[in-house]
């Protein structure tokens, strides 16, 4: 992987912003659909048949591409 066109680059705490641990900022600010569609989207991911939703918190999956 290249990350010569990565200009910029955030850190978000992961911490739980409410009861729930998995209330986090990044669940709010919908930036984890993204790294969902874009996990999704890898080579392997397809092979498997992976969707979106097999990599959310919520579903038990919690699935990884190596």
């Amino acid at each position: 992987m290249d990350a010569a066109g990565i200009k910029t680059v955030y850190v978000v705490d992961a911490s739980p912003i409410g009861t729930n641990i998995r209330s986090t900022i990044g669940t709010y600010s919908n930036v984890l659909d993204e790294l969902r569609r874009v996990h999704a989207a890898l080579p392997v991911a397809k092979e498997h048949g992976y969707k979106p939703g097999d990599f959310s918190y919520n579903t038990g999956k919690q699935r990884c591409c190596e």
